[in-house]
């Protein structure tokens, strides 16, 4: 191997160049009177080595580099003090939107869901119109006039309930459009609205009337629709409440809401039902996809401004249809908060 070198050096050489500086005609920069400003620039030119590298009957040629020396011209600027303005802001303030679905059954309490300080869960129901035993008095609670049966005693029942706590918001049938629920056809349902739930208005002051809570079957939006027609404009509704159990995906979620939501856009919703579930007992989804499921969801109704409220379904130790899944309650079987509903209540 034989290595050659070849060294060319080169001197230095100043240079001196004239440059005249042009004014800048700009609204916020005074005038200047141009000026000629005579500056040596010094260039440098380094060592340049050429290596020739010799190996059998290949050769390689090193790379010459070149770097260019810039040269800047500072403009003279002047700054002038400017008086900033600063718009006060306030923070968004926490979630009122978070509920407790509680079966009437459950004689748990619901303080166990409450937080020593700003608890996320606001309100609760229990598909009735009376309070579960164990309900603290700081807790708001919704009456819900879940089948038609008894409905002529609801005026009553409703303004004797308003006598012992606040009443503020009333819920209508429960999934009207199931056989295992409330199961009254549309016609039916808006000939009883109109002799039993719209005079509630007159009955409690400040009352907020829900609309029939429909599940996300295939017949809840048909059911809903034929409903409008019968009612006619004479059925009072100031809110939606809506169902949903479907696929952890949040889109799913979110498509069910807006049909409705665009069927009646001034209309506020509560999503009074939901969970993620395969509505398999054997196959049910792992705790970690329910509680992601969860995260995702729980944002997206804070933030949604027509999301007036909402309530996990369910606060219970377990639930009779075992194919939803035992990792979507929000208790233990022995009577305490789950994992998972420690998420929900912010434990």
């Amino acid at each position: 191997m034989r290595l050659t070198l070849l060294t060319t050096l080169l001197g230095l050489t100043a240079l001196t160049l004239e440059t005249t500086a042009s004014p800048q005609p700009l609204d916020l920069v005074p005038r200047t009177t141009p000026t000629t400003t005579k500056k040596k620039i010094t260039i440098t030119v380094k060592k340049v080595i050429t290596i020739r590298r010799v190996v059998s009957t290949s050769t390689k040629k090193a790379t010459t580099t070149t770097k260019k020396t810039s040269t800047t011209t500072k403009k003279p600027t002047t700054t002038s003090k400017l008086t900033p303005i600063i718009k006060a802001t306030t923070a968004p303030s926490a979630s009122r939107k978070r509920g407790l679905a509680w079966p009437w059954d459950n004689t748990d309490s619901p303080s166990l869901f409450l937080a020593p300080t700003s608890p996320p869960i606001t309100w609760l129901y229990n598909w009735e119109t009376w309070t579960p035993s164990k309900l603290p008095s700081t807790l708001p609670y919704v009456p819900m006039q879940r089948t038609p049966a008894d409905i002529q005693t609801l005026q009553r029942r409703l303004v004797n309930l308003s006598k012992q706590r606040k009443i503020t918001h009333f819920l209508g049938f429960n999934e009207p459009d199931m056989q295992s629920q409330a199961d009254v056809g549309p016609s039916e349902a808006a000939r009883l609205w109109k002799v039993y739930v719209n005079p509630l208005k007159g009955s409690v002051s400040g009352l907020k009337i829900g609309a029939p809570a429909m599940s996300n079957g295939a017949a809840g939006i048909t059911w809903f629709k034929d409903f409008l027609k019968a009612c006619n404009g004479g059925c009072t509704m100031d809110f939606l409440p809506l169902h949903w159990y479907g696929p952890p995906q949040l889109s799913h979620l979110q498509s069910h809401i807006s049909q409705y939501h665009s069927l009646l856009p001034s209309l506020p919703i509560w999503l009074t039902e939901y969970a993620p579930t395969t509505w398999q007992a054997s196959n049910p989804l792992p705790l970690s996809t329910v509680t992601q499921f969860m995260r995702d969801s729980t944002a997206w109704l804070d933030k949604t401004d027509y999301i007036e409220r909402y309530a996990w379904f369910v606060p219970a130790r377990s639930f009779a249809d075992k194919s939803i899944g035992s990792n979507i309650l929000l208790m233990t079987p022995s009577g305490g908060v789950s994992a998972l509903g420690k998420v929900y209540a912010g434990l």
